[in-house]
């Protein structure tokens, strides 16, 4: 089998079009009797990749980024569910991708070149893969969008780089984190479920100024010791902190408005289960088989015990 090496000349021969290019492409491409090439290899003077490129087209195994490469941008599912599989090394020269550019491949491990001066991670880019490595974002990187990195199997301790604002829904949901997490005060906004179904097995650290934590952001973990909500949350969503293994205090603080339903469900907590005053709206069960509500309950069913007989003689 040959590798293809797609240069700026044929990029400028399939012109322009936004269904992609797949059609052209092929006859390009120097195929095998069963339809297949080796690597897809991306020559260094493109600089632009067009959206949905090489989206299914499922004729490549890997793909390769020409060393010295120019490339700038990547468009969206520019290589979408294509088959690809082995390393993935983007190059330090780009600065976006669109969104679901690699999406539903085989790929197993990440690279982001050295010095990457990428800002902006679109929604879905990196989902549904088969990544089973560390995950070290560049420290250029401002946006991490809607499940930019779900669905995976990366593994190891998270870094949040001190560059990154925001984090939206589901981002780093379904894979296997573990360690602590830092969410470093840059962050200003955290979409729902965006940490959560992970192994994180150490304490959770919120040094952000959020105003909203969202539903399930870091629920279903095995976060653990005590959990303090930052003097800037007004808001916390439903299951926000659920399903975790919390074992100290929990702090919430005065600024907060509202609580969702089940927020700090099925945790340890020993001290700090009270609602403040602040609070205007909050839904039911807020901690559901927590280690007080379950003590609470105990010490309930004994005095309804000790209380029965004395109901008996009024």
């Amino acid at each position: 089998m040959t590798d293809f090496k797609l240069t700026l000349k044929d990029l400028k021969s399939l012109g322009v079009d936004t269904k992609g290019y797949t059609t052209e492409l092929k006859n390009l491409i120097p195929l095998d009797t069963k339809g297949y090439t080796t690597n897809l290899i991306i020559g260094k003077d493109i600089t632009d990749i067009p959206s949905r490129l090489f989206y299914k087209n499922t004729f490549f195994k890997t793909l390769v980024f020409e060393k010295e490469s120019t490339l700038s941008s990547i468009g969206d599912s520019a290589f979408a569910e294509s088959g690809f599989n082995g390393n993935l090394e983007i190059p330090n020269t780009v600065m976006s991708i669109g969104k679901g550019a690699f999406c539903i491949n085989k790929f197993t491990k990440l690279v982001f070149e050295k010095d990457s001066t990428l800002s902006s991670i679109g929604a879905a880019v990196f989902h549904d893969n088969h990544f089973d490595c560390p995950l070290n974002i560049p420290a250029s990187v401002t946006i991490i969008g809607k499940g930019a990195f779900n669905d995976n199997n990366f593994k190891g301790g998270l870094e949040i780089p001190a560059s990154v604002t925001i984090i939206e829904s589901h981002a780093f949901s379904k894979n296997n984190f573990e360690g602590e997490l830092v969410i470093p005060a840059s962050v200003t906004s955290i979409g729902s479920h965006a940490f959560n179904e992970n192994n994180f097995n150490q304490s959770l650290n919120i040094v952000a100024s959020l105003t909203s934590i969202e539903d399930s952001a870091f629920a279903d973990n095995d976060f653990c010791g005590d959990l303090k909500i930052p003097n800037t949350v007004t808001s916390i969503g439903a299951y926000a902190f659920a399903r975790n293994k919390f074992n100290g205090g929990l702090t919430i603080p005065d600024s907060v408005k509202s609580i969702g339903a089940y927020a700090f469900a099925y945790n340890n907590f020993i001290t700090g289960l009270e609602i403040p005053v602040t609070v205007e709206t909050s839904g039911g069960n807020l901690f559901y088989k927590t280690t007080m509500q379950k003590i609470f309950s105990k010490v309930m069913k004994t005095l309804d015990k000790v209380r029965k007989p004395f109901k008996k003689l009024i």
